[in-house]
């Protein structure tokens, strides 16, 4: 097993880097599973909401729960953020992972058989915590293994894997549907088997030794060693509340503006999808170039632009223009948050850190339907956009002026 010091984690070479292409290769394959099996979650059931819909009782109260069926999933993240890293710091990351993986594939595919809502919506619930968990079990990875710029690098690819997942499983979920209605939930199934193999190859992680048992912090005593990363999470709440505005709202602002076809509007979103994985890879190689603060200033700017372009829309590329920008940033502010907060927390916590990281991102997501609701009750459909555009952009330059104010306050001077 390979050592690394976490004072250097950041600055020497990446422990990776040791190990033989073939485990190199077992080991980004682990590292990317969890978000490629999140892409899951959010493509294998849009194509069959309608028929899930019917076979929950039909009109309002069976398309409810087919929603639910879709975003529940969500929640399960959201928690298993807050349990994850503890059992990763417990247990070991190996069978973590594995643990994850055969509850990710069992419960993902037992809706192709559950015809009972509660059993459906549970099955759902469990299958989104063992997402959560896959996806920490591959920050954690990156933080153990990758270091410097090969860090950044990973992190883009692992934004890049879901995105680059979502493409694939959008089409592949279309056809399928197509012979059978349920056949979208066997996906997870062979999705599992395809990555069994990655995640029985991983080792123990390359880190420091542990402390002695008995002298370990409590849960608590972590937790509050997560202070230095906290303004990472709030920029990762902010962000995530703007996103379920593309991901939502312009569906319905396409349909307002009479582009109603599945097949017009699916390829407004594939558009969204590729610029997240361009921007992320591409933006791994070149994240070092730029502060976290700059990058995720340029990162908000660029969400400010393509709301303002949505928002005004009326033309197919019009959208797919807005979100292949909003595409880009999301790419780039991905990257980067995972990156951040690597590097804030305290070595030894990493796993929590980046656990609680996934948590505050799905909670935004979660959160947004009611942030936006006032926004949209006072400015309209369209109007929001406009709104959220004009806020961003005031709350980038107010934090510019103190910025500013703080940087040219005069340093006390010794002995007045």
């Amino acid at each position: 097993m390979h050592s690394a010091d976490p004072a250097h984690a950041d600055t020497g070479p990446s422990a990776a880097r040791q190990l033989s292409p073939a485990r190199r290769s077992l080991l980004i394959a682990a590292i990317l599973s969890g978000n490629a099996a999140a892409a899951l979650l959010y493509d294998a059931l849009p194509p069959i909401l309608a028929d899930l819909a019917d076979m929950l009782g039909g009109g309002a109260h069976g398309q409810f729960l087919a929603q639910l069926a879709s975003t529940l999933p969500m929640l399960g993240v959201m928690i298993s953020g807050l349990f994850s890293g503890l059992l990763i710091a417990s247990v070991g990351i190996r069978p973590v992972h594995l643990c994850a993986l055969v509850l990710f594939a069992l419960f993902g595919s037992a809706g192709a058989f559950i015809d009972q809502p509660l059993l459906l919506l549970g099955s759902r619930f469990v299958m989104g915590c063992a997402i959560g968990t896959m996806i920490t079990c591959g920050t954690t990875l990156i933080a153990a293994w990758f270091s410097g710029e090969d860090r950044a690098r990973m992190n883009g690819w692992l934004v890049s894997a879901g995105a680059i997942a979502a493409i694939g499983f959008l089409f592949i979920a279309g056809q399928v549907a197509s012979l059978w209605w349920r056949a979208p939930f066997l996906l997870h199934g062979l999705v599992g088997i395809m990555l069994l193999a990655p995640v029985l190859s991983l080792h123990a992680l390359p880190a420091a030794a542990p402390p002695p048992l008995g002298t370990q912090m409590g849960h608590v005593a972590r937790l509050r060693r997560l202070a230095p990363v906290t303004p990472v999470y709030l920029i990762a709440l902010g962000l995530f509340v703007l996103m379920l505005l593309f991901n939502v709202q312009t569906t319905f602002l396409m349909s307002d503006a009479g582009i109603t076809s599945h097949a017009r509007i699916a390829a407004v979103f594939m558009v969204n999808a590729a610029a997240v994985t361009l921007a992320s890879v591409g933006f791994g190689y070149v994240a070092s170039r730029f502060t976290p603060v700059n990058a995720m200033r340029i990162v908000f700017l660029m969400v400010a632009g393509s709301m303002l372009i949505v928002g005004s829309a009326q033309a197919q590329w019009q959208f797919a223009l807005g979100l292949g920008i909003s595409g880009i940033g999301v790419g780039m502010g991905l990257t980067t948050l995972w990156t951040w907060t690597m590097q804030r927390a305290p070595a030894d916590v990493v796993p929590h850190a980046v656990g609680l990281m996934m948590t505050c991102m799905y909670l935004g997501g979660a959160a947004s339907p009611f942030v936006l609701a006032p926004v949209r009750a006072m400015f309209g459909l369209r109007g929001q956009y406009f709104a959220m555009a004009g806020l961003v952009v005031a709350v980038l330059l107010l934090l510019a002026m103190l910025g500013r104010g703080r940087s040219m306050r005069p340093a006390p001077q010794d002995g007045r």
